[in-house]
């Protein structure tokens, strides 16, 4: 891994160790980046220009590399998955509140140019009060849970 980096950087003068790093980082903690998203050009766009390393990189930790240039997207995915993933109550049911706004903006014709929905925490967690009729999780855990679905690329 390491003669990999050092041969990119020497074919490539204007890449840096510290954005391959940022970039690996990057996708490591998001799972998923978008090259329209606020400050996620330059990662992609370095992912993309060096897929071959990038593949490498994540392969050695278990991890597949897919890009996708039509969406402008790369992430990482499990080769082999680790197990499931349990969802705790409020997650799912912020989860299905997400899914039914995705829905209602859908109809009402809202939806932007990458398939995604204008909304605010509070009006999530407004409509999870009023659908589930149960008191809205605490403001850490309402952080906590939409942190938790931004690094899976949710919202």
């Amino acid at each position: 891994m390491l003669k990999d980096l050092e041969s990119l950087l020497d074919r490539d003068q204007s890449t840096t160790e510290e954005a391959v790093a940022d970039a690996a980082r990057t996708v490591l903690s998001r799972q998923f980046i978008y090259a329209d998203d606020h400050g996620m050009a330059g990662p992609y766009a370095l992912v993309t220009r060096h897929r071959s390393y990038f593949t490498n990189l994540f392969a050695a930790l278990g991890l597949d590399l897919v890009v996708s240039e039509g969406e402008r997207m790369a992430g990482i995915v499990w080769q082999r998955p680790p197990g499931r993933w349990l969802l705790r109550l409020d997650e799912t049911l912020v989860l299905i509140i997400l899914r039914l706004l995705r829905e209602e903006a859908l109809t009402a014709y809202r939806i932007g140019d990458f398939g995604e929905v204008e909304t605010s925490a509070e009006e999530i967690f407004a409509r999870y009060e009023e659908r589930t009729r149960r008191p809205r999780p605490s403001q850490a855990r309402c952080r906590e849970i939409l942190r938790g679905f931004q690094q899976r690329g949710l919202v």
